[in-house]
């Protein structure tokens, strides 16, 4: 990889469709069929003794041809999650469901649980967004609308269903994913029909399918892959969202310096050190950490891909996460070492590392190499051994 041969990013013009909505707008709902007469438990309401309906107001809805609104619910299992980017608190994801407009009238009637689609409400504070990115954060939250609505297909990439925006927020409607985020599924537990083993690898099939798709088909790196920003639909598909960091790459791949950017412990060594770099690989590497964290249920390889990160150091700089990891640079590490945290951090990985079989250790090994033109790309690990191995 050369200076010479690396290119910026393509420019792209970002057009996202955004709706002027209404917050906590004078618009009401009603139970369409009173739970106390019917048995139906309506979503919002409950069961309740008396036939009268309960009018409640909506959440938030389109200031214009507004065909249904949306209402925050918050079941026991689910609290609002504050969004933030390592700075200022941008905003907060909600639950909600869709409620739909009764035609010819202005109500809004409300789903019963049986029928109500829920979805995903981020509402951000649009002076903190503006703030970030006038301050240079790579995260752009129009752009991740943007991404949902040309590319998302609801199996590859997250969809969108709708993004509004008041005077003070910008509120973006997704699909509800009822699995989560992958890194709400680890670790992983073995169950009757799969090991641990066995769920990690069909996971990474998957992964390696979103990111093919990414790639292949759009263009794009993503930027930030780790296990948070992969979901889980209710039938168990893993697709991938915040697009917030994509980018169109250039027609030979090579990226130039463009700064730090990701997260740290998923971060590709490359944009460490602010060098070129390839962006299918950058996020492959990625997709290689994440698995790595669904095989042994810890939240990451490395703290930052540099020397002086002891599990850095150890796993990739002397190929400790391989096939031969009893070499001398392996054992050096290990006698050197005299920091009580670094020595019980380092126990702990080399316990997973030590029941690893011999195929996966191959795929780490060729996968995570500091040279990146020796590292396996999707192509190589798709027909790998170990991806053979699993179950039929």
């Amino acid at each position: 990889m050369t200076e010479s041969a690396a290119e910026y990013p393509l420019q792209e013009q970002i057009q996202p469709e955004i709706h002027e909505g209404i917050f906590n707008p004078q618009i009401w709902i009603v139970p369409s069929q009173p739970a106390g007469l019917t048995g139906r438990r309506s979503v919002l309401q409950g069961n309740h003794a008396s036939s009268q309906p309960v009018y409640r107001q909506v959440f938030l809805c389109r200031r214009e041809e507004a065909t249904h609104a949306y209402q925050i619910i918050q079941p026991p299992a689910f609290q609002p999650v504050e969004l933030s980017h390592g700075g200022p608190v941008w905003g907060y994801l909600f639950m909600g469901i869709i409620i739909p407009r009764r035609k010819g009238d202005l109500l809004y009637e409300e789903p019963t649980e049986e029928e109500a689609q829920r979805v995903a409400i981020k509402r951000l504070d649009l002076e903190v967004v503006n703030m970030e990115l006038q301050n240079g954060s790579r995260e752009d939250p129009f752009k991740e609308i943007f991404r949902m609505q040309t590319i998302g297909d609801g199996h590859y990439i997250c969809s969108m269903i709708e993004a509004l925006r008041d005077e003070t927020h910008l509120y973006i409607i997704t699909p509800w994913c009822d699995g989560g985020s992958l890194s709400n599924n680890i670790p992983l537990t073995p169950n009757e029909q799969y090991s641990v083993e066995d769920q990690a690898r069909i996971l990474f099939q998957q992964i390696l399918e979103v990111l093919h798709h990414l790639h292949r088909v759009h263009g794009i790196c993503h930027r930030d892959i780790k296990p948070a920003n992969f979901l889980v639909s209710g039938s168990g598909r893993v697709l991938i969202g915040d697009l917030a960091m994509s980018f169109v790459m250039p027609k030979g791949g090579i990226v130039k310096d463009i700064g730090q950017f990701g997260t740290p412990p998923f971060m590709v060594p490359e944009i460490a050190l602010c060098r070129p770099f390839d962006g299918s690989k950058c996020d492959y590497w990625a997709a290689v950490v994440t698995l790595y964290t669904l095989i042994t249920g810890l939240p990451y390889l490395h703290r930052f891909p540099r020397p002086d990160d002891i599990l850095f150091r150890y796993c990739i700089m002397a190929k400790g996460l391989s096939r031969d990891r009893h070499n001398e640079l392996v054992k050096e590490i290990v006698a050197e070492l005299n920091d009580a945290q670094e020595i019980y951090m380092l126990n702990a990985v080399i316990q997973h590392i030590q029941n690893m079989p011999y195929d996966l250790l191959e795929l780490f090994e060729n996968s995570l190499s500091l040279i990146p033109e020796q590292r396996w790309g999707i192509e190589e690990a798709s027909h790998c051994q170990w991806m053979k191995s699993g179950p039929s």
